[in-house]
């Protein structure tokens, strides 16, 4: 899987390292160096301070030497050579020299789609600052960054673009990269739908480009700013950066100023007058907007621009689809659909199939309908676990390199330690010469059995310290480890509330926030445990209250007042059981809010934990709602809800009643506290 972004109208693409010619590769002998090169390498020993001069040397030579596409197969035999040199260069080389060897070996990654160990390596090389130069780490960057960009995690995208450009102002570099990095910013934040940051950072752009004389860069940024007001639904102010970038383009059209090809200046014309008439939709001018979409597309197929031809084309489509001309609908549908490739433009072929959905529906072929339908429910599902697979990816690499980090300044400051005791002990030498010369051999006596009480109180000293350094250490593993726990399970439930946002099922919203919430009552726990410095119990009724709290915030509308009794005493509650009692918790209270209480402006819910004897509890859960249907134990053998609960209540040793009250329902759950007393 290889990684790449695509830009908005307005981008510069820096070069990179390796040159690559894409005509036909001459034969391998017209390279006599790269095979002198990899002939010394295979000679030379392994780890070898020979086989690193002789790595870099090859680094040099693919730096400035044009090697064809199809000779970049053998590369991963170089991978190999550059491994090698780096292990070389961490146990016996400066750290310039490992710095080089790690840019030549994320390169060799980069190229050969090695993307795991390009992640892995790229994340050290920025964690640990190692880079031999600015340069260096300029590419490191532009490489990283639109990975964590498509696998969505912007926020250390945004990090990574904001660095990469005060990097280039302190080298003073042109001012076109300040834009680029603006507008890559902006198009991460129009990809998350928050346009309100993705304008801000067009206007930066805006901005810089305004005081040079490059006006198409100007008419471009007016137009994308005008395209997040558009999506905003604020359609007058989009039309006066629309409006504004066609005046600059028909008033320009000279090269001085900017402007390239007639052709290309009338096709973003068309482009941006697409964009106007697109505005107007509201009012029911389809035609307008057809004529002005039919112009952007016969100028973007004169260009052979592929991606505005499939956006024409998809707009197109929709267009008719609105005005019930369904089979000029699927026409544009059909010549989009031709351009699409499957394999990494997943979004336009959901988009595609979007519209031919609806078309299918409004035409009466509901089979041929519910057959796309479940295409794009595969495809969503595939794209969804790529994306899990690729944030679970990330994760476990950035855990890694924070470990291997610390395990390396945990061997610095080991280091340092045996310098000082080094010196220490040279000093203490001294001393002992020095006394022995002047007091003769009854002070040595003397000495010798002071020096051995002394090392005897410093031994014993020393076996204190590390002991209460050893219980330190654990204590901050373990808080440390429900603290990642936490973290990790709000990763999750972050990316269920994502996964919610983009799905257009109810049901599946849904079924991410039951899910959210369960996930939040585990991180409550890991949350409290990191805070205190008890790790095996939790206090029920703090966690009660915290978990009611946030299952109330959740459901309660704004026109309900409910009441919350809450009868738990402050007890101690194992941890192992803690979660599947916050899992039982969520779900009882969750349905009372949304059974119990459903159409009541007002009601009381009771939570109360009592003890049975002495390993065993109840937990009670009233309301006095709507009560429970006729029906219940019908319905309660398909709830998702209520079967957990009964295996979780089992697993705690227990068993989940419920009954109507006058008026209302209860739901009881008996659990034991202690799990190793019934094992």
């Amino acid at each position: 899987m290889r990684y790449r972004m695509s830009y908005h109208l307005y981008a510069l693409i820096p070069g990179v390292l390796f040159i690559l010619l894409l005509s036909a590769p001459p034969a391998l002998a017209q390279y006599p160096e790269l095979v002198r090169l990899e002939k010394l390498l295979r000679e030379s020993a392994p780890q070898s301070e020979e086989c690193y001069n002789l790595t870099m040397e090859l680094s040099e030579f693919l730096a400035i030497s044009p090697v064809p596409l199809e000779e970049y197969e053998r590369l991963p035999d170089f991978v190999t050579f550059a491994e090698e040199s780096l292990a070389w260069a961490t146990e016996n080389g400066s750290p310039t020299q490992r710095a080089r060897m790690q840019r030549f070996l994320v390169d060799c990654y980069f190229y050969t789609g090695q993307n795991t160990n390009f992640l892995k390596l790229a994340g050290e090389m920025v964690a640990a600052n190692s880079f031999a130069n600015q340069e260096d780490k300029i590419q490191v960057y532009r490489h990283l960054a639109p990975i964590y960009l498509d696998i969505g995690y912007i926020e250390k995208f945004i990090e990574l673009t904001e660095e990469l450009s005060r990097i280039r102002r302190d080298l003073d570099e042109p001012q076109a990269y300040l834009v680029n990095e603006h507008s890559h910013i902006a198009q991460a934040y129009f990809r998350l739908k928050d346009y309100k940051r993705a304008r801000l950072h067009y206007q930066e752009a805006l901005k810089v480009v305004e005081n040079g004389a490059n006006l198409l860069a100007v008419a471009s940024m007016s137009n994308n700013v005008g395209r997040t007001y558009a999506k905003a639904g604020r359609p007058d102010s989009a039309a006066v950066y629309f409006g504004r970038a066609i005046d600059i383009l028909q008033a320009g059209g000279t090269h001085e100023s900017g402007f390239g090809s007639t052709a290309y200046t009338q096709h973003l014309i068309n482009r941006i007058e697409a964009n106007l008439a697109m505005l107007d939709l509201d009012a029911g001018h389809y035609d307008t907007a057809i004529r002005a979409v039919e112009k952007e597309l016969a100028s973007g197929k004169d260009l052979t621009e592929r991606e505005t031809v499939i956006e024409a084309c998809h707009k197109l489509g929709s267009l008719h689809y609105q005005k019930m001309n369904y089979e000029r609908a699927l026409r544009y549908l059909d010549q989009a659909a031709r351009e699409i490739r499957p394999q990494n433009e997943n979004r336009w072929l959901l988009e595609n199939w979007e519209v031919r959905y609806k078309i299918l529906l409004a035409s009466g072929q509901q089979a041929a309908g519910e057959q796309l339908n479940k295409k794009m429910t595969a495809l969503r599902d595939s794209i969804s676990s790529a994306a899990r697979d690729n944030s679970a990816m990330v994760a476990s690499i950035a855990y890694e390199t924070e470990k291997k980090e610390k395990a390396l300044q945990e061997q610095r400051n080991l280091l340092v330690r045996q310098d000082h005791e080094i010196t220490r002990r040279k000093q203490q030498q001294q001393t002992f010469l020095v006394g022995l010369a002047g007091m003769g051999i009854l002070l040595m006596v003397t000495y010798s059995f002071l020096q051995k009480v002394r090392k005897q109180k410093t031994k014993i000293e020393q076996q204190k310290q590390q002991l209460d350094k050893s219980l330190r250490e654990k204590e901050t593993l373990l808080k440390e480890i429900h603290h990642r726990v936490k973290n990790n399970l709000q990763v999750v439930s972050s990316i269920l509330a994502r996964q919610g946002q983009n799905s257009e099922d109810i049901r599946v919203k849904k079924y991410m926030e039951e899910g959210q919430n369960r996930i939040k009552s585990m991180a409550m726990i890991h949350q409290q445990l990191y805070q205190t410095q008890d790790f095996e119990h939790i206090n029920l009724a703090q966690y009660t209250r915290l978990l009611l709290v946030n299952i109330s915030d959740y459901y309660k509308l704004e026109e309900q007042d409910i009441d919350i009794n809450i009868q738990v005493a402050e007890l101690p509650l194992e941890v192992d059981v803690a979660i599947p009692y916050g899992l039982i918790l969520n779900e009882l209270v969750s349905n009372s809010y949304k059974y119990g209480f459903a159409g009541r402006d007002h009601g009381t819910l009771t939570v109360a934990v009592n003890q049975v004897s002495e390993n065993l509890f109840r937990l009670s859960v009233s309301d006095d709602g709507n009560g429970l249907p006729e029906d219940m134990e019908r319905r309660s053998e398909k709830s998702l809800g209520l079967n957990l609960v009964k295996g979780i209540a089992w697993q705690l040793r227990g068993k989940l009643s419920y009954y109507s009250n006058q008026p209302g329902s209860t739901f009881e759950v008996t659990f034991v506290n202690d799990l190793k007393q019934v094992a």
